[in-house]
């Protein structure tokens, strides 16, 4: 028996006959690559990340129906070596690819693998069925009527057939009970039985009835006692007016020597001419009666809006406000907040300003307060010498609404997020989270940055040229107008000139940072990949004395001076065109949208997302997103976090990106990994500098790594690990959080890689 995918499905799914799962079984222990595949075949259908194939898709690689050809051996000869090949390379479709086919394999084995099974009732049942209604039956109306409310109530009818079924007996009726103790269904796809179905709503409606009955009897009761006080309140209301008795005057209110009285009520019924009583009574109960019109004083809690209050006194301006970033002084115009804080009311007496809030102020507050505004006002009235206050200056606008931009001006631990249409100055470093696509207006050009960018605005020249500082990432840049130029500044050493020829021109910058393998990212010389696409129109470049022309359709890499002509290209990188995001990512961006609040920490924000959401194609986005804000503790935990084995590969990849981008990074990595790991983070940050052969061969750095794979610390596993699958393109079914029994047969195959001096980079 050969050994191919198929047949390593079925032996993954345990249906060979015994002879050949022997002879297969030898083949796969004596084949690393098939040991790899069936340990990545496991991996891929666990991980949760991994979306599915397009329902909808068309080609091999997109159509599920491809998979379904596949399995049913119905694909045409010529394609299965593709499709085969398709699955088991490296690379996130072919993991699709693979989980698909083994997910699918394994559910039909599990479905199909054994015969159905039918009870003896079951199969009698549906033999009278046929037989009782034949395609020409003599049966009358009233025979047929019975027959088909028989079928439907799910019983037989008892109606006279002209057969010998008429005389069976028909209590044998199928019973469910009889496929259980043969059946091999699933749990999980067995049906739901009727007591379990039928109890939870039973006790939902008791519990329902007992507190219906308790609320009713409680409701009952207050109603009667309400009844009973408003007929009392009524029958006293009939007989005489119930004025309130003021306590304290609003002098004493006012001094703080007494209480506001509160509002006067009157009845409903004014008929009656009793004499005014001094007697005061409960205002308890007398729920629906209206505020008395001409009452004594009255003092409302919250006064309303729109409320006009008079007052004799003269009204009062604001004092102006200090100029600020060199603004004029203006006086401000009289408003609300001006007037008065005391009034009176139509009958003279005194009432209260909206405006303070049921604050109380008295005559002599009243004339302190215009006192300080004298001389507030006559301070500002002062000659002084004008003063210019440098700002920022305003370079453009984010026009997206639904797109999240990050900006700071003092440093990645200053992020903040930036509300859409607000302005964005000088100076301001942006950053464009991954899975993102913000829309800026500056000056003359339209950009759209990437996500996973980072753009700082600088100062225009004396010729009003913007500066723009693309320290990594990718860009899409439109002019509005003609002969559009700006500068773009790469590092101190790398300075380019791009004019936009035309309205019709649009380009796409690619700035990537890189770094020697082997070499200290925080120190070592940081090198670039520069490349200029022309979607449309035409683009001129000036870099020292070099310059040159990019057509439609071509692309310019400026990695190294003098460059290499422009190369045309047929098909434009994806990035120039839409978002970069899968569908997992897509479901996890509202979010990180939710999250991220113009008064809240962005640290806390993500650190949020990490420890609390059980998404985890949330967790995932939120840790990719920390590892560009510059807050490594979350990915550096990761890394030693049993739960979170489906993402460490990620999170290495993710450290790693982030110290080859800028030095910054990169020592901010060292310095989380030292604070939370000790002496561990030195061999930690290390391994994220990349390995050359001349280190793994002459410099024991490969015996270093075989080492790891023993330590007691997970991380430091994981990581070395990492390495060595990123080297030799090898897995050896080495699992760093299994226990040490369990990894010992895997270990033993590295240390023979090491002997045989094959942990190294294949040449190219």
């Amino acid at each position: 028996m050969r050994l191919t995918l198929r047949t390593l499905l079925a032996y993954l799914d345990n249906i060979l006959e015994p002879e050949d799962r022997e002879l297969l079984e030898k083949k796969v222990q004596d084949s690393e690559f098939a040991q790899n595949l069936i340990q990545r075949s496991r991996e891929t259908v666990n991980d949760q990340e991994l979306s599915a194939l397009d329902p909808v898709g068309h080609g091999m690689r997109q159509d599920p129906n491809s998979v379904a050809e596949y399995l049913d051996n119905t694909m045409p000869r010529e394609q299965i070596e593709e499709f085969e090949r398709l699955c088991i390379e490296n690379g996130p479709a072919a993991d699709i690819h693979l989980a698909e086919i083994t997910s699918c394999h394994h559910i039909l084995t599990m479905v199909l693998g054994d015969p159905v099974q039918f009870s003896a009732s079951s199969r009698d049942r549906m033999y009278r069925i046929g037989e009782s209604n034949p395609p020409h039956s003599s049966l009358n109306n009233e025979e047929q009527d019975l027959q088909s409310q028989d079928s439907i109530d799910g019983t037989e009818s008892t109606a006279p057939i002209n057969s010998e079924d008429s005389n069976r007996n028909l209590e044998d009726s199928f019973n469910p009970a009889d496929l259980l103790p043969v059946s091999k269904v699933p749990d999980y796809l067995r049906g739901e039985e009727t007591r379990n179905r039928w109890l939870p709503i039973i006790a939902t409606t008791l519990v329902a009835a007992v507190v219906t009955g308790v609320l009713l009897i409680l409701f009952d009761s207050s109603s009667a006692q309400k009844k009973s006080t408003e007929d009392e309140a009524i029958a006293k209301s009939d007989s005489q007016e119930i004025p309130i008795k003021n306590t304290a005057s609003l002098a004493e209110v006012s001094n703080g020597q007494g209480t506001a009285p509160p509002p006067v009520l009157k009845s409903e019924k004014e008929n009656s001419a009793a004499p005014v009583s001094d007697e005061i009574l409960p205002l308890r109960g007398l729920e629906s009666k209206e505020v008395e019109a001409d009452a004594h004083v009255a003092v409302p809690d919250k006064p309303a809006e729109n409320t006009v209050i008079s007052s004799d006194e003269p009204e009062k301006q604001n004092p102006p406000t200090v100029p600020s970033e060199g603004k004029q002084v203006v006086a401000d115009p009289p408003s609300s907040s001006s007037l008065p804080e005391t009034g009176q009311d139509s009958s003279g007496n005194e009432i209260l300003n909206p405006n303070t809030e049921g604050s109380v102020v008295t005559a002599a507050s009243t004339d302190s307060l215009e006192n300080d505004d004298k001389n507030k006002i006559t301070d500002a009235a002062e000659p002084t010498e004008p003063t210019t206050v440098s700002v920022n200056q305003v370079l453009g606008r984010l026009v997206s609404n639904d797109q999240i931009l990050l900006v700071t001006d003092k440093g990645y631990d200053e992020l903040r997020w930036l509300p859409p249409k607000s302005s964005i100055k000088a100076g301001h470093s942006l950053l464009a989270l991954p899975t993102f696509r913000p829309n800026l207006s500056l000056l003359a050009f339209t950009v759209e940055l990437e996500g996973g960018s980072l753009l700082e605005l600088l100062d225009r020249d004396a010729g009003g040229i913007p500066t723009i500082q693309l320290s990594y990432g990718r860009m899409v840049v439109r002019t509005n107008v003609n002969d559009g130029t700006f500068h773009l500044k790469i590092s101190d050493q790398r300075f380019i000139t791009l004019t936009l020829n035309n309205t019709e021109t649009v380009i796409g910058v690619e700035v990537l940072p890189k770094t020697p393998l082997g070499q200290d990212p925080e120190t070592a010389v940081h090198d670039y990949t520069i490349n200029i696409f022309a979607l449309s129109g035409n683009v001129d470049w000036q870099e020292g004395d070099l310059q040159g022309v990019i057509e439609a359709g071509q692309l310019q890499s400026l990695n190294r001076l003098p460059p290499s002509e422009p190369e045309s290209f047929s098909l434009a990188p994806a990035w120039l065109t839409e978002v970069q995001m899968s569908k997992l990512e897509s479901r996890a961006v509202p979010s990180i949208r939710d999250v991220l609040q113009d008064d809240r920490s962005v640290k806390l924000s993500f650190l949020e997302l990490v420890e609390k959401r059980r998404q985890a194609e949330v967790k995932q986005l939120a840790l990719r997103c920390c590892a560009h804000i510059g807050y490594f503790d979350p990915l550096v935990e990761a890394l030693g976090d049993e739960t979170m084995d489906r993402r460490w590969e990620k999170c290495a990849m993710y450290l790693q990106d982030s110290v080859r981008r800028n030095p910054e990074y990169a020592r901010r990595v060292r310095e989380s990994m030292e604070r939370m790991r000790d002496d561990d983070g030195v061999d930690l940050y290390r391994m994220l500098w990349g390995y050359t052969n001349e280190n793994l061969l002459n410099n024991g750095q490969a015996e270093q790594l075989v080492e790891f794979l023993e330590s007691e610390d997970l991380d430091l596993r994981v990581l070395s690990h990492w390495n060595l699958k990123n080297i030799t393109g090898k897995g050896l079914a080495f699992q760093p959080n299994k226990s040490e029994s369990k990894r010992r047969q895997s270990l033993k195959r590295w240390q023979v890689l090491l002997k045989k001096g094959e942990i190294k980079y294949k040449p190219e």
